[in-house]
């Protein structure tokens, strides 16, 4: 598919002979490759992350450690954990490079949550990381109100407020409008609650420049700069910021998403009258203040949609003079290099050869060659298939030995995981073998997150780059079609001497989950529709009907559940097809329980798949109906049909032709024996008709 800059050229040089239209393309690129190839400036009065990291932690201690102290619930099983997660957070939300990461949050909020914490600001800063659960939005608006009804002072009101509106845009963004009031009365609270001193103006640009505050903008701009330019004593060159990012997002707004070939005349004239608004402010902004580098890399932005590729690159220099390692700048520079507007794919991996060339590794811009071959792997259609072909193997090795070896120490083992993940990928097997060793088999939550690792990744691969290979492959292959086939090549690589214990137990693990299709294999497919008047099955919510001898259906409120009573153990197979039925407000979902019986809450877990309004859709695993849930974004459409696979307490889910869950362990706390029920039905969302289709099961000792 042509890039929208690819084809808003042709568009205006669609009567030129085609041989100079692409003469004219190619020697863009080649601009756009030369533009990217500028050393980067390292002026000695540049400020780095590092150096304006206190100033960052002093607004973090003031604006939401000092609330929670004030105002929080504390009990010393939680005060510690939560203390880190709120200082963490705040680091994050500021564009810290220091942040400890979203999966370090998490397991801080785990904890925090086990240890018993009611405290409503410290569960809403945990909540918040579970953006892809089904339940987001009304977790949110939820969040929000505890903290308001706490007595919290205006920041965690406004940050909790401005959540749920950004939730609300994304999944009900008629319910959005109704949100933005409030936020805008917390924002003035919060703008006015003291002087804001240097570190304050810095994490406010960043909190407009990323979530929430930029839902914020594009929500009410204009609301927002009424109450920024209102509140007494804020900077002129910070109000002018918040000002020039407004008419950036109302010049976008005016324009709309689509190729400039659909734009008309009228939205292209207010599209202009925006940008040059924004360039107004922006411009006296950055003269006021050249020190502070947001108002030349919202610059940036402005000349993406008027004058382009050059006078970009004079922003950003202008940014980085100002703050070297500004990754805001570098982030907004690159997407101009991208093919579909000024650049090519070359031109973003020049641009990312810049940054390494800088040798700065004491910063994050030498890791802009990462994001360089990120950038270009998402335009990609497969882009597993450029990581194993294509990417620039050398450029990436050269980044992470020298951040290994001149880096933060902290850090270490995550340049070592990435490294092992991107050799894996390029098939470097002997490089992965030894990255794994160094790193004693124990890999980074935040890299098994970042990309999507399976949770058996490192046992795999620890047997997939050592003499188990060829058998553990073998036995991949044969799985599916011949099973003990597979059975003996897993047996045979687990005498292998020599292999590292995390190998033995990835293929113990496989053994025990062939052995258990083998056995599966054994029991024979039977219906597991109800009959018509439901005998053998608990209705405990909904309106359930069976209204074709394979199709169940279902009318759901605040939820719905239909248990079979006769235990279906703990090691099973079902499949069939669902129905989320037509699209509507709230979100379409429909589940899947299995638990001890009459403990499905405490100790069972629910499996749950849905979809929302603007076509979001996900699958969700969580304990009991909803709690500690590890949830994804999918594909999947009304219509899915799925396979769901436990054995060994672990689950596999094949849903809409992708497999979404393999080899997951349950749940902590989740109980299933020979006595579990399976359910069927919905933890919520909003009032649809859904319908089960096809149901069959098989299982092994059900019920004995």
């Amino acid at each position: 598919m042509a890039s929208v800059g690819a084809v808003w050229f042709f568009a205006v040089a669609a009567r030129q002979p085609f041989a100079g239209v692409v003469a004219q393309l190619q020697g863009s690129t080649a601009t756009a490759v030369t533009i990217a190839q500028r050393p980067i400036p390292q002026e000695k009065e540049a400020l780095t992350a590092a150096q304006v990291r206190p100033s960052l932690v002093a607004w973090g201690e003031e604006a939401m450690v000092r609330p929670y102290q004030e105002h929080g619930h504390h009990d010393a099983a939680w005060d510690e954990a939560a203390l880190q997660l709120i200082r963490g957070t705040a680091l994050e939300l500021a564009g810290s490079p220091a942040s400890p990461g979203a999966e370090r949050l998490r397991a801080l909020g785990a904890e925090i949550r086990r240890a018993g914490c009611d405290d409503p600001w410290v569960l809403f800063l945990f909540r918040r990381l579970a953006e892809d659960d089904p339940d987001y939005h009304e977790a949110m608006e939820k969040a929000a109100a505890a903290v308001t009804s706490a007595g919290y002072p205006p920041f965690p009101i406004w940050l909790a407020r401005t959540e749920a509106l950004r939730a609300a845009r994304r999944d009900e963004p008629d319910a959005a409008g109704a949100l933005a009031p409030g936020c805008l009365e917390a924002l003035r609270g919060a703008l006015s609650a003291r002087p804001l001193e240097a570190g304050d103006d810095r994490a406010w640009c960043q909190l407009f420049f990323a979530e929430p505050g930029r839902s914020l903008l594009e929500q009410d701009g204009e609301g927002v700069c009424r109450v920024v330019e209102s509140v007494p004593g804020l900077q002129e060159w910070f109000v002018l910021v918040v000002r020039g990012r407004s008419e950036i997002e109302q010049a976008w707004l005016a324009r709309g998403s689509g190729n400039a070939d659909t734009v008309r005349p009228e939205q292209w004239q207010r599209f202009r009258q925006h940008l040059a608004m924004a360039r107004a402010a922006l411009e006296r902004s950055s003269k006021l203040q050249p020190n502070e580098p947001e108002a030349a890399r919202a610059l940036i932005t402005v000349e993406l949609g008027s004058a382009g590729l050059e006078e970009m690159r004079r922003r950003f220099e202008s940014a980085v003079q100002a703050r070297f390692d500004y990754l805001p700048a570098y982030e907004s520079f690159r997407r101009g290099l991208l093919p579909r507007w000024f650049g090519s794919e070359q031109a973003v991996l020049a641009f990312g050869r810049t940054c390494l060339a800088t040798q700065r590794f004491d910063t994050e811009v030498p890791w802009q060659m990462m994001r360089a071959v990120q950038d270009v792997a998402a335009e990609r259609d497969d882009p597993h298939d450029y990581y194993s072909k294509e990417a620039p193997w050398k450029d990436l090795q050269a980044m992470l030995d020298g951040y290994v070896a001149h880096g933060d120490p902290a850090r270490r083992d995550y340049y070592l995981a990435v490294k092992a993940v991107l050799a894996a990928r390029r098939g470097l097997d002997d490089v992965v073998a030894q990255m794994l060793e160094q790193l004693n088999y124990q890999i980074d939550p935040q890299v098994v997150a970042d990309w999507n690792l399976s949770i058996q990744w490192v046992g795999r691969m620890a047997t997939l780059s050592g003499p188990a290979a060829d058998l553990a492959l073998a036995a991949q292959r044969q799985e599916n079609e011949h099973p003990k086939q597979a059975l003996e090549s897993l047996l045979a690589a687990q005498k292998l001497p020599g292999l590292p214990p995390v190998a033995n137990d990835y293929l113990a693990d496989q053994i025990a989950e062939v052995r258990a299709v083998i056995a599966l294999q054994g029991a024979p497919w039977r219906p597991l529709t109800p009959p018509e008047d439901l005998s053998g099955w608990k209705a405990d919510r909904g309106e359930w009907r069976v209204v074709l001898p394979t199709v169940l259906e279902v009318t759901t409120g605040s939820g719905a559940l239909l248990t079979r009573l006769q235990p279906i153990g703990e090691t099973w197979e079902l499949r069939g097809e669902i129905d989320l039925g037509k699209k509507g407000r709230g979100r379409a979902e429909a589940a899947l329980f299995c638990g001890p019986a009459g403990e499905q809450e405490l100790h069972g877990f629910s499996l749950r798949f849905w979809t929302k309004a603007r076509g979001r859709s996900g699958i969700s695993l969580a304990r009991g109906f909803a709690e500690d849930a590890l949830s994804k974004q999918t594909d999947f459409g009304r219509t899915i049909p799925f396979l769901v696979r436990l054995a060994n307490h672990r689950l596999r889910v094949f849903a809409n032709q992708g497999q979404w869950f393999a080899n997951q362990p349950l749940p902590a706390e989740v109980v299933i024996d020979r006595g579990a029920m399976i359910g069927l039905g919905s933890t919520g969302g909003g009032e649809r008709t859904l319908q089960f289709r096809k149901l069959e099961w098989r299982a092994i000792d059900e019920g004995r």
